[in-house]
């Protein structure tokens, strides 16, 4: 009886270490796969990593509980660039064999802009644009921000510097807009309703209505020198397209 029981136990632990080999094998494809398509999925970057958290039996059918991804330096638009990248993806099904994604469920990021990111995106905005136009500035504090623009007054410009923050459009969450301390605005010597419009005409400072892959922003802080952005991504197209 004690043999028999033996013989079992080394039975099932020769069959889990194998099922966990397996295992390892089926999430270092796929996370393959995954990582050689982010380039085309999301965007280029300096670097991707790729890991996948996955149940053994489910994984040798295909099916990822959860595949976490971290990219530095990633190019979200021909514009924007995100300094770190963090995405948890959930509920993906691949093909084990062709490491073809077939389907993804939920997909949150966590996204970290800094002051040369802002800089560049700035920047980079077309000639004509209002925040060209108006001179714009954005200087990244430990909990705020300062928006620099120039306020047209009785015929002459005079930049002004007034702090804030920023938050999301309500309608679409693809833009990202500045707004003034009530008690920043009180004490910059120009006349209030001219410093409003050119606030107004500055905003949105950041649009992602055009990254390579659609993005939903929930909300927006500013942290330790840099702009700190949450929400929702579709890679469902991206990755089942490109691998």
């Amino acid at each position: 009886m004690k043999h028999s029981l033996c013989c079992m136990a080394a039975i099932s632990a020769i069959l889990g270490a194998a099922l966990a080999g397996c295992s390892q094998t089926v999430d270092h494809t796929i996370a393959g796969g995954i990582k050689s398509a982010l380039p085309n999925a999301i965007g280029q970057a300096k670097s991707y990593s790729v890991i996948v958290d996955s149940d053994p039996l489910e994984a040798a059918k295909g099916n990822l509980r959860k595949v976490t991804i971290v990219g530095e330096d990633v190019n979200l638009s021909p514009q924007l660039l995100i300094d770190e990248l963090d995405i948890e993806a959930t509920d993906i099904k691949a093909d084990v064999r062709t490491r073809k994604v077939k389907s993804v469920g939920e997909v949150d990021f966590v996204a970290q802009i800094g002051q040369d990111s802002i800089d560049h995106y700035l920047a980079a905005q077309l000639p004509d644009s209002s925040q060209r136009q108006e001179k714009l500035k954005v200087t990244i504090n430990d909990h705020t921000v300062t928006a620099t623009v120039l306020v047209k007054a009785l015929g002459i410009s005079v930049p002004a510097s007034v702090t804030g923050t920023f938050g999301v459009d309500s309608g679409d969450q693809k833009h990202m807009s500045f707004a003034a301390d009530k008690g920043s605005l009180s004490i910059i010597p120009v006349p209030l309703f001219a410093l409003k419009i050119a606030l107004d005409k500055i905003n949105p400072v950041i649009d992602v209505s055009n990254t390579t892959v659609p993005v939903t922003v929930n909300s927006i802080i500013v942290q330790d020198g840099k702009i700190i952005i949450h929400g929702q991504a579709d890679l469902q197209d991206g990755l089942v397209q490109n691998t």
